[in-house]
């Protein structure tokens, strides 16, 4: 998430400095977009598997935390688009 966010604002100042680093910014953004995406996979993967094994009682305790996570990902990517459409 910091990866998309300062790359951003790497890309940024790039532009109005007119500096080099374009590249670096880029790379940031997409890693960080792939480390997002790729948590959002696994969470979601993880919960099929667990909805499978809701009889055990330690599962649906997993699940639960999972589903948590799953939207404390998304509300701070929602914030983080907000701050950096505030910062814009």
């Amino acid at each position: 998430m910091l990866a998309i966010i300062f790359g951003l604002i790497a890309r940024r100042q790039i532009k109005e400095r007119d500096e080099t680093g374009d590249g670096m910014a880029i790379a940031g953004i997409v890693l960080g977009i792939l480390g997002v995406v790729g948590t959002v996979v696994m969470i979601i993967i993880f919960a099929a598997v667990v909805d499978d094994l809701e009889e055990y009682e330690d599962f649906q305790m997993i699940r639960l935390a999972a589903l948590f996570a799953g939207q404390k990902v998304s509300s701070a990517a929602g914030a983080a688009k907000d701050r950096l459409a505030a910062s814009l």
